[in-house]
C-alpha cells in the first residue's frame, strides 16, 4: 500500500546564525554570519551567499559539514523535520516523501534554502530511519516579495504565497498525499498565512516546534472557510472594476473592503484585490 507524504516547509536563516556561534568558522566570517539574518535585500554581502550556493564555493560546503554534523541544532526547518518523523507513526511506512521548502526573496535564505535540500537530497532518508524503498523528493519555491519591500509583501508577495501553496496543496491531495505545513522560518506574516491557506486548502497537519521544550507540537486543525462576505461580493463584481456609486447601490461598504484589503482603488474605480480573486478561483468560487 503506498502511502505518501509531503512537507511544506518556511525557510528562514537560522543556520547562518548557529553557524556564527561555532568555532569551526574562522572569526571575521562569524561577526558577518551573525549578522545574516537581519540583512537587507540590497546589502552587498546578499552578494556573498548567492555565490556560494550558485557555485557551491568553499563557504557552502564549510557550512554544509557543519550542518551534517549536527542538523537539528544548526537548523530549526530540520529541526521540526527530524522531529516529527521521529514521531510520526506513519514515518516508517512511508513509501514517498516530498519536501517543498519555502525561502523568502533573499540571497541568504535561498542559501540556507539550498544547504537544507542537500542535506534532505543525501541524508534525510537514514537520518530519519525511513524506509530504505522510500522516495525522497526536495524542491525550493521562492516566493516573491517575501523580505523586499512593504508593498511587494502585501501584493504580490501575498499572491505569489497563495498561489503556491493553495495550488500546490490542491494538487498534492488530489494524489492521495497526507500533507504536513511546518511554518518554522521566515517572516511571521508569511509562517501565518502559510498556516491559514493549508488549513483552508486540505493540510492534514500543521507542527512546530515548541521552542521551551523543544517538543513537535501538532496544531488542531480548525474548520476555516471563505467568508461569505467575499463570496457575495465576488457575485457582484467579478473581474469588473466599478465605480464607487455602484457598488455603494448594491449594497458594499466599500470603505471596509478598503481597509480590510478586499477591495483596491484603480483610478476612478474599485475592484477585488488579487489575492482575493486568486483564493476564490482556487476554490473554484470565481
Amino acid at each position: 500500500m503506498e502511502r505518501k507524504a509531503a512537507f511544506l516547509v518556511t525557510v528562514g536563516t537560522s543556520i547562518l546564525v548557529n553557524a556564527s556561534n561555532r568555532e569551526e568558522i574562522p572569526e571575521d566570517l562569524r561577526k558577518k554570519l551573525k549578522n545574516a539574518g537581519k540583512l537587507r535585500p540590497e546589502d552587498p554581502d546578499q552578494e556573498m551567499y548567492r555565490r556560494a550556493y550558485v557555485e557551491k564555493n568553499d563557504l557552502f560546503n564549510l557550512i554544509y559539514n557543519l550542518l551534517c554534523s549536527d542538523p537539528r541544532a544548526m537548523s530549526a526547518e530540520l529541526n521540526v523535520i527530524l522531529g516529527f518523523l521521529d514521531d510520526w507513526s506513519l514515518s516508517k511506512y512511508l513509501t514517498e516523501l516530498r519536501i517543498y521548502l519555502y525561502p523568502t526573496d533573499t540571497d541568504n535564505c535561498r542559501f540556507c534554502a539550498h544547504l537544507i535540500r542537500k542535506f534532505i537530497d543525501e541524508k534525510l532518508k537514514v537520518c530519519a530511519h525511513l524506509r530504505e524503498d522510500c522516495n525522497v523528493v526536495s524542491e525550493i519555491v521562492e516566493l516573491k516579495g517575501f523580505g523586499t519591500s512593504v508593498e511587494f509583501f502585501r501584493e504580490e508577495g501575498l499572491k505569489d504565497l497563495l498561489d503556491k501553496y493553495a495550488m500546490t496543496i490542491l494538487n498534492l491531495s488530489r494524489n492521495g498525499y497526507r500533507i504536513i505545513i511546518m511554518p518554522v522560518g521566515g517572516y511571521k506574516p508569511e509562517c501565518t498565512y502559510a498556516t491559514i491557506i493549508g488549513l483552508m486548502f486540505g493540510a492534514s497537519k500543521v507542527v512546530y516546534i515548541h521552542e521551551s521544550f523543544r517538543q513537535v507540537i501538532d496544531l488542531p486543525l480548525l474548520p476555516i472557510d471563505v467568508d461569505p462576505k467575499f463570496i457575495q461580493l465576488a457575485s457582484k463584481i467579478g473581474e469588473d472594476e466599478l465605480p464607487r456609486s455602484v457598488l455603494e447601490m448594491l449594497g458594499v461598504d466599500v470603505d471596509e473592503m478598503l481597509d480590510r484589503g478586499i477591495l483596491e482603488k484603480t483610478g476612478e474605480g474599485y475592484r477585488l484585490a488579487g489575492w482575493v480573486k486568486n483564493l476564490l478561483k482556487a476554490r473554484g468560487l470565481l
